[in-house]
Formats: C-alpha cells, structure tokens, sequence
C-alpha cells in the first residue's frame, strides 16, 4: 500500500475561482435560417471571477462571486459505471449592472472552469468543467448555472445509420439498422438489401467493416436453422464503402414465395472485443457512434487493464456484441462499463475519460480523529447505514448468450445474502462467453457482499484534491473504524471543507472463483440445409423452388 504524499500545510487562505472560456453561443433571433448571428459580450464585461479581488499569475480575478458554489460530485451506481451529471451555481454580485450581458446576451454554451485556489501557496486545484446550461439576472445579481458532463449525448440513438434507398436501391428491409459486430457472434440477422431480379444479385447486409462470415444460415418458419454451402455465396467487402454483405445469384424464397431470413455465424471488429475499446469506439466513432472526443491515454490505460488475453487486472473478459437495434446509447454503454466497475468522466479539455475498478495500491489520504499519532482531519463522522432489507440482494443472476430467435440462452448466479433479500437479474447481450459471465456476476455479488455498507464524513482541506473511485483510510474509534480500507463514492466540495461518502473496500472484489458454468442447449440445425435453383423457363429468370437435400 502506497499512501500518497499528505497535502498539508500551516495556514490555508481557500478562493473560488470562476473563469467563462470557449465557443460563444450561437442564436436564432427568427424562424429563417439565416437569422442565426454568433453573440458576444461587450470587450469591457470581464470573464473571471472570485470570492475576492485577486491577482492569480498575473490575470486579474474580480471579486463578484457570493455565496458558496458546491461541487457534488458522484456515480449513478458506485460500479455500475456512468458518470452523474455535476451540477454548479455560481451566483456574480451586479448591483452596478456591468455583467447585464452576461444574461442577455445568452452565455449558454460557453465553458466554465469553477478552480479552487490556495492564495497562501498558489495552489490550484481545478473542481468543476463543464458547458452552461441556463442563467438567471434578479436584481443585484446575475447567476449562471452548469452541468458536466453534458449527458444529454448519450439519449442519442446508436448505432446511427440504416439501410436506406440511396446506398441500396433495390432494398427489401428498407429502415433496418446498419448493423455493427464486435466479437464473435451467432445467428446474427442480416437484412436484405438488394433484391435485383434483373441480374440474379441478391445481397444481405452483414454489417459495417472487413466482418468474417464463418456459417451462414436459412432460418425457416419451425425456427430452424439451414445451413447453407459455402459455394452458393460470395462474402464481399468492397462492394458497398465500409461494409461487409453476402452475395447470392439465387433468390431465396421458400415454396410461397416467401423470403428466407438469413442469419450468420460472424467474427467481428476484433479490437472492439475488449469492453474499453468497445465503450472508446461507440463514443468516438463519427459514422455509428457519438462523434465524442475521448481522451486516449485514459482509454488506454483501461483498455490494458481490461484486455480479453493479458490485462493487468482481469483476463477472460470478452465482448461479443451484435448491435442491430437502435437504443438510447446510455442504455448500451451502461450494459458495457458494468463489467468491470468502469466509470466515464471528463477532464477540463471537455474530453471522455474511462477509468476501471481496479485493485489499485494508492491510498489518497489517512482520515482520522482519534488518539494516536497522526493530524486529525476529520471534522464531522455521520451514520454507519446498511440499505433496508427490502433494498438488499439475495441473488445476482446474469442472463448471457443472447440469441435473436430464441432469446437469452445461458445464466450465471452468485448467493449475496442467504434467504433475504430479492433476486437481482441483469440481461447483458454483449456477453457470449462462459467464463466472461461467470466472472461479471462474481464481482457483482462480491461488490454487493463486501461494500454494501456507507459512512458520510466531512474532513479539512487536506482532502481538497480527493475524488470518487479513490482509496481511504479511515481511524474513528467510536464507528468502530480502525485502519479501514475505504473507497470514495461520492465527493461534495464547499471553500473550506470536503464531505464524502465512504463505503468499505476489499480485495475480495477482484479475487475471483469459479461457479458453476452452464451449457448451451442444442440448437435445431440441419446440416445438409434447403438450397434454392435458378430455373429459367415456365418459372422465368430468377424464379426459384426449395429443394431439400
């Protein structure tokens, strides 16, 4: 264990410092497009701010900030993953009426830094990050309101891009989503996009890259698969930019002149195999993803830590996921970061960070208030509290191997509590392999077992620099604390302390052992499959009849 160096000091002289930066909003001042103008404020209305008149290496902050700005700072989940959104006020004092357009000439959009500054030793600590979302002017003030990170991104839709009539003109299953393999999955749907009666070319989408095809199937109305031989079809990658189809030159319908649904055996977008590249590249990517930036040492120090083969923390964890829907993408990376505890963030660049619930050696600080040597930090110690009974987790049971015909095909379970409690199920579709599932649901019934418990503390500035995710130790005599291992879960900042949610941290979240893992079911599959012939004549070019081998 490695205590990292204290931040302590004789005297403190705490200052907010709040400072406006970036992209002025753009506004539409009428219902033509061309009445949108790019407002600004007056070069005479200052952009930094604080709780005093000060001189911060050499930029001039003025001192209009009242009140006491608070940064509260947490998880949804404390290893689900997601960041929650951070709220900040920060109300400037305009009784002189010289920030007026501040207000009215629409701040939103701009970036404010919220910056903790020590005067008595020019230190900096920078707390908050984020994009303007409102501001309000009453009399004598004006106020303007944050958030960070900006997480109405992830209601959008993923993965962006459907089969559309331009790329495909003689689609079938106009509408249908792009789909985007990572890993290696089975009886993956794949829409029919080109139905050319004129030239025999029959074409179905198996989604977006270089995709390997290693079985392709009919699936017929009993919900049975076909297989189909290799030398009825061709797989092509340059045929459409960017995508990967299979190519018949007879048209596949059954006896009633219905269409077959095909669906394949594929190896997908390797990288992407590993959960950090996944959460990295559907944030990223401009084409089905968000377009977001990410900041790449963050992601790739998670991705090592993660890696499917030789991660530092966990090994065997894979990503085998078919994205043929189009969902919230808050609901697709929630499923992805639970894994292995991971948590989103952003830093001061506005860039996503990725950060991995890792059995980490650092220790932040020593919280303490009690006899024995060592400085006394702690200024308030609240409630020991477990969650309520009907709050508690019996059960942990994680449903894998998603099939599109059939639904999930394999679960996993772990005990947490013997005979109270409820069953917790978690349906995960980017899951596919046995011991990856065995070892989600592990640490999930383990997080719940052995940090179920939360204590609210208050310590000095020595904790201004603590954040969520890091480790503690805490000595308080009356709670029973002594030397416990302690993580952070929630972080609210004011000027002269730092309150903070503790829950207990163990090495037996990552000490992990085999359960019991399950086989998959047989699966209905004719190996000899049903083959369609092109027959010219009484049926006409392009016709077609089932014949079963």
């Amino acid at each position: 264990m490695t205590v990292i160096a204290p931040d302590r000091q004789a005297t403190w002289a705490p200052v907010w410092l709040a400072a406006l930066g970036g992209t002025k909003s753009w506004i539409q001042l009428d219902f033509v497009q061309n009445d949108f103008v790019k407002r600004g404020f007056a070069s005479t209305v200052p952009t930094r701010y604080a709780t005093r008149d000060l001189d911060v290496a050499g930029a001039f902050y003025h001192g209009r900030v009242v009140g006491e700005p608070a940064v509260d700072q947490a998880f949804f989940d404390s290893f689900f993953g997601v960041t929650e959104v951070t709220t900040v006020r920060v109300r400037l004092a305009n009784a002189d009426q010289d920030l007026d357009t501040l207000h009215t000439a629409d701040p939103r959009g701009l970036r404010l830094t919220l910056t903790r500054y020590d005067a008595a030793t020019a230190t900096s600590v920078v707390e908050f990050t984020g994009r303007i979302s409102a501001s309000r002017m009453g009399v004598g003030y004006v106020e303007l309101e944050a958030v960070a990170p900006d997480m109405s991104i992830f209601e959008e839709p993923v993965p962006r891009g459907t089969v559309d009539a331009v790329t495909f003109a003689n689609a079938v299953d106009l509408g249908a989503v792009v789909p985007v393999v990572y890993g290696n999955v089975e009886r993956h749907p794949c829409p029919y996009v080109n139905d050319d009666t004129a030239t025999n070319q029959y074409d179905y989408l198996v989604g977006r890259g270089a995709l390997t095809v290693s079985a392709l199937y009919r699936l017929t109305a009993d919900k049975t698969l076909h297989l189909v031989t290799a030398s009825e079809y061709t797989v092509e990658t340059t045929r459409y930019s960017g995508l990967t189809t299979v190519r018949f030159t007879a048209r596949q319908v059954d006896f009633n002149n219905a269409f077959y649904p095909m669906v394949a055996t594929v190896t997908g977008l390797s990288a992407e195999r590993n959960f950090a590249r996944a959460v990295r590249t559907l944030l990223g990517d401009a084409t089905y993803g968000l377009g977001q930036t990410v900041n790449a040492a963050s992601f790739d120090a998670a991705e090592a830590q993660v890696d499917p083969t030789t991660g530092t923390e966990v090994t065997g964890l894979y990503c085998d996921a078919a994205l043929t829907q189009q969902v919230a993408a808050s609901d697709v990376l929630r499923l992805m970061l639970l894994v292995r505890g991971m948590r989103l963030g952003s830093n001061a660049a506005g860039e996503w960070t990725l950060t991995v619930d890792a059995q980490a050696a650092d220790v932040r600080m020593t919280l303490r208030d009690g006899p024995g040597a060592g400085e006394r930090n702690l200024l308030s110690v609240g409630e020991r509290t477990r969650p309520p009974l009907q709050d508690s987790v019996k059960q942990y049971r994680l449903q894998f191997r998603w099939d599109p015909v059939a639904g999930y095909r394999l679960e996993v379970s772990r005990t947490v509590h013997q005979g109270l409690g409820r069953d917790v199920v978690v349906a995960h579709p980017y899951l596919r392999d046995t011991t990856a599932a065995d070892k989600v649901v592990h640490y999930l019934a383990r997080r719940e077992i052995y940090g179920g418990e939360e204590v609210a503390v208050e310590a000095s500035q020595e904790a201004r620099k603590v954040v969520p995710g890091e480790r503690v130790t805490l000595d308080y005599a009356p709670l029973a604390y002594s030397s416990a291992s302690m993580e952070v879960r929630r972080v609210t900042k004011g000027l002269d302390r730092v309150g903070m949610t503790l829950a207990p941290w163990t090495t037996a979240f990552y000490a992990y052992a085999a359960g019991t893992i399950p086989t998959e079911p047989a699966y209905p599959t004719v190996t000899d499959g049903l083959r369609t012939f092109v027959l010219i004549g009484a049926f006409g070019t392009g016709g077609g009849v089932e014949v079963s081998d």
